[in-house]
């Protein structure tokens, strides 16, 4: 006796410093945070009631009725510590408001066989055996342990597949903690020992959800600052990744080019027919920017109407793109918009031994800068005048 006393001493210890760990953690939400208190102390009471039961067994001195109190507590709070184990683990479901009833009922079958003799016979002395009905408690337990394997079984389908087997493992302990204890008997009492560790363990794994959860998020966060909302081409987030990604692997090759793009006149579309054209016109240029040059570079929208594209490509097949490039911009027409006009400047690593990437960028900056001065020489527009090129089918 004896040493069960200080081996549930060290489960108390254990449930309280449980029960520290989950104030001082933040990531857990209130809810979650009054199951994980809930089952330790069901845990640490169910434990306290088999400890007393066995304590005052063949106590003569003891009052009868402290035995029946305690012994009725402990077969009504037991089941309940198993219940408390599935909301820990945030479920709620048909079958588990089935367990409740049936834990309800259990607690009223246990005070009534407290006089009727149905689940313990009470004898001189403080000495008790099994009554007839016994057997109802046992099929309670075991009901209360398979729905908590099904309940193990569907919360292990939140974690990626990696984290399941230790969860499938820490149900395995409490239940082999439980059968030891039902099993050998005597003075072997392991269940409460065996529940412990596993809210350990539970509380483990839920501070590890919460962590893969926190991951996905910023992953997906990152997903999306890695696409432009707007064309769904690379965003400028994405742009600087790849620049940094390309330094890092050393000297650029040869066949790195850089193309900058601008669309010529947007300002005048959206001044003379409206923004929402302006942005189809911006959708189009991404759209054939991706399409001619998708298959060997990525594609990335810089500014409002600025693209930069990161391509392989040598020389004369560089060109055959910007020709393509260039029919494939003029043939574009969507609503009322025909044709899209692009100031294109570029710029080969070949050309530039030993630059980096974002001075690559520059050079075929201050090219496209060129040739919009050239577009608006020969065009005869200003900048932020309207050009004819774009119109509406009314004014056609």
């Amino acid at each position: 006796m004896a040493y069960y006393t200080s081996i549930l001493a060290l489960t108390w210890g254990a449930l309280a410093v449980l029960g520290i760990l989950i104030w001082e953690n933040n990531r857990i939400k209130g809810p979650d945070k009054f199951w994980f208190y809930t089952t330790f102390a069901l845990i640490a009471f169910a434990s306290l009631m088999e400890w007393s039961g066995l304590r005052l067994a063949d106590h003569e001195q003891a009052p009868p009725w402290i035995l029946r109190t305690v012994k009725w507590l402990d077969y009504t709070v037991t089941p309940m510590a198993g219940y408390a184990f599935i909301r820990q683990m945030r479920i709620m479901n048909q079958r588990v408001r089935m367990l409740q009833i049936v834990l309800v009922v259990n607690a009223v079958f246990q005070a009534v066989s407290v006089f009727s003799g149905w689940m313990l016979v009470f004898e001189e002395h403080n000495r008790y055996t099994h009554g007839p009905l016994y057997p109802f408690y046992i099929g309670i337990y075991l009901l209360v342990i398979v729905v908590l394997i099904t309940e193990f079984i569907s919360y292990g389908k939140l974690f990626r597949r990696q984290n399941r087997a230790s969860l499938y493992a820490t149900m395995l302990l409490v239940i082999g903690s439980i059968a030891l204890q039902e099993l050998l008997g005597g003075e072997v009492r392991t269940a409460y020992i065996g529940m412990t560790m596993a809210s350990a363990l539970i509380f483990i794994h839920n501070t590890e959800f919460s962590q893969l959860l926190m991951e996905d998020s910023l992953l997906q966060q990152e997903a999306q600052l890695m696409k432009d909302v707007l064309t769904g081409v690379g965003s400028r987030f994405a742009f600087q990744k790849a620049l940094e990604k390309l330094d890092a692997k050393g000297p650029l090759p040869e066949d790195q080019v850089v193309l900058v793009m601008d669309i010529n006149e947007l300002k005048s579309v959206n001044d003379n027919l409206g923004h929402a054209l302006g942005d189809d016109l911006i959708c189009g240029a991404a759209s054939c920017i991706d399409k001619v040059l998708g298959d060997v570079g990525k594609c990335f929208r810089t500014g409002g109407d600025e693209f930069v594209v990161l391509a392989a490509l040598d020389e004369e097949k560089l060109h055959e793109r910007l020709e393509t490039l260039e029919k494939t911009t003029q043939a574009w027409q969507e609503k009322v918009l025909h044709s899209i006009s692009l100031s294109i400047g570029f710029a080969r690593a070949g050309a530039f031994p030993g630059m980096k990437a974002d001075a690559l960028v520059r050079e075929a900056d201050m090219m496209m800068y060129a040739d919009k001065a050239e577009f608006y020489r020969k065009s005869g527009h200003e900048r932020r005048r309207s050009r004819r090129g774009y119109h509406s089918d009314k004014d056609a």
